[in-house]
């Protein structure tokens, strides 16, 4: 291995073990359970995004801990929120046989609640149809031929992922251009289960049998191949079946989790080191009013950086266009639409007439055994290549950036001060996770902060927390609304000196309500009155009673007629 190359694989050790130690939420989601906090079971899988089968540093699941401690109402909420359950499983018998009470144990012997939803089956179901799908979107660049002295093999695939998750293939071939790589006659061709590798590379590997990755561990080690050895090799080193059966989840999801790392270092080695910043010259607003379409941006990019795109390392098929006001340039990155195709609103404007007439199709080729198609890399002309206006970086790079990163690595590191920015685009482009972590970002500093700091908030997020609360309205964000209602409720002391504010934000909660009845309550309160309980009730009745009290003197101001209930 070159020093380059050993440097690489040292930084992506590093980069890894970084990801692993990541804030550890799920110890806090396991302690909810444990003491059946519900409230901050849902603050924490529905807003910060924790893994809700992941498991602590004992190996406990949630699941687990809730039924062992007795908590029904958390073991019902963590089932029908997409905790892995499966009766006949280790994990599953472990469940039932730890179950404190009767009532625990029916309802999960009987239950059909669990989802088995794994928080990235999105992500990975997108990146595997890219492989599997005939759609022309989904079109593959490049046919690899792996031959040997018996057999020959071909597959239809996206050059991009082989650079992001195969990169040794390009190493190993005797033939590599713009759409053919041929390996031939290298050591432990025929050993290897290539569809085992090709379903990894596009990460499909709950399906991929034990012996399967000891063949492929064999083959990366004969190649020297580091990344593929610290992938699959724990699948070698994994002998007993039932041992590889109780762990096949676990290993598997974190092999995810590598691809991920993966697909981020792509994005930044090859889409934004590559993207280009061209001045426009104060001409943009005014081409803009004239030419509102997908082409606007097209008229500042010369053919000569077009084409430097084009040819550039990440292979794009698409050029993305940014106009940021802040330094009055556009921002062009060189993209994949198949991974932009993960919103469904860019999937389906792609897919539109209105899109289509306006961009010359892609040239077409079939591989010699006619049973695949591929775009034709070498006759590929800049006209194929369609510019599109990103009107959803909102006139902020740095915003389109976020966006581009969420959609090539399903996570992304999301500023403050453009998170309420980035909620808005999200909904707007049916981005549900991204929004969440949106949503996650406000919420887990709103809970660092003082009152003080409340107060100023809009130096932060360039909202008020009114604001804020308006805009989770908007975006239908409704545990974003929730969160914030409970940072009031905790803080309250200090915000009846705010008693207008509320008093608005009640009025504008009660409108929500269409025909509203007379028996309906409002959202807000509702919220406002369920935390004060649960902080106070019990603990401390006095506060409680005082607090309670506030809210109905609001009501009553504002002729609105509530009963309290106290629960």
């Amino acid at each position: 291995m070159t020093e380059s190359a050993s440097g690489h694989n040292d930084n992506y050790k590093l980069m890894y073990e970084e990801y692993e130690r990541g804030p550890r939420k799920i110890a806090e989601l396991c302690y909810a359970a444990r003491v059946g906090d519900v409230t901050k079971a849902i603050q924490l899988v529905e807003i910060s995004g924790v893994n809700i089968n992941d498991t602590d540093e004992w190996d406990n699941s949630p699941l687990f801990l809730a039924s062992l401690c007795g908590h029904y109402d958390m073991v019902e909420y963590l089932l029908s929120s997409g905790a892995a359950y499966d009766k006949n499983s280790f994990e599953g018998a472990r469940c039932v046989l730890a179950a404190l009470t009767p009532r625990i144990k029916s309802l999960l012997i009987n239950s059909s609640l669990s989802k088995k939803f794994d928080d990235l089956e999105p992500f990975t179901s997108h990146i595997y149809g890219i492989y599997s799908s005939s759609k022309p979107l989904f079109y593959g660049d490049v046919i690899l031929q792996i031959h040997s002295n018996h057999w020959k093999q071909e597959f239809a695939l996206h050059w991009f992922i082989i650079q992001t998750r195969l990169g040794f293939l390009v190493n190993l071939a005797t033939t590599n251009n713009s759409s053919l790589l041929i390996i031939q006659d290298a050591e432990g061709l025929e050993s290897v289960s290539w569809k085992a590798l090709i379903n990894y590379a596009y990460l499909r590997v709950e399906d991929t049998q034990r012996e399967e990755f000891e063949l492929i561990l064999r083959f990366a080690q004969l190649h020297h191949l580091d990344d593929l050895i610290r992938d699959v090799k724990v699948f070698g080193d994994i002998r007993e079946r039932q041992v590889y059966g109780k762990l096949k989840g676990k290993i598997t999801s974190k092999m995810i989790k590598n691809g991920i790392l993966d697909f981020t270092h792509f994005f930044h080695s090859h889409i934004i080191v590559n993207k280009l910043s061209v001045p426009c010259s104060g001409t943009f607003e005014a081409q803009n009013e004239e030419n509102n379409g997908f082409e606007d941006l097209e008229m500042f990019l010369s053919p000569d950086c077009r084409l430097k795109l084009i040819q550039c390392s990440s292979r794009p098929d698409m050029i993305v266009g940014v106009y940021d006001d802040g330094t009055d340039r556009i921002c062009y990155y060189p993209v994949h639409q198949s991974m932009l195709a993960r919103s469904p609103y860019l999937e389906t404007m792609f897919g539109s007439e209105l899109f289509t007439a306006k961009y010359e199709s892609k040239p077409i080729k079939t591989n010699d055994l006619g049973t695949a198609t591929i775009v034709d890399r070498y006759n590929l002309q800049s006209k194929h290549v369609p510019v599109v206006n990103f009107s959803f970086g909102a006139g902020n790079a740095k915003i389109a950036e976020i966006i581009l990163e969420f959609l090539y690595t399903c996570s992304a590191e999301i500023a403050l001060n453009v998170a309420a920015d980035i909620i808005f685009i999200a909904e707007e482009i049916f981005l549900d996770k991204l929004k969440a972590l949106a949503s996650a970002a406000i919420v887990n500093q709103l809970n660092t902060m003082t009152f003080e700091e409340i107060q100023s908030c809009d130096l932060v997020f360039k909202y008020s927390i009114y604001d804020l609360i308006r805009v989770s309205w908007v975006t239908k964000c409704d545990k974003l609304e929730q969160a914030i209602t409970q940072v009031i409720a905790l803080k309250l002391d200090d915000f009846v000196m705010q008693k207008n504010q509320l008093k608005k934000i009640i009025i504008e909660s009660s409108k929500r309500i269409d025909n509203r009845e007379e028996t309906d309550t409002i959202e807000f309160v509702d919220d406002l009155r369920y935390y004060l309980t649960k902080a106070y009730l019990e603990d401390d009745p006095i506060k409680y009673e005082t607090y309670s009290t506030f809210v109905d003197e609001m009501l009553m101001e504002l002729d609105f007629k509530e009963a309290r209930v106290d629960t």
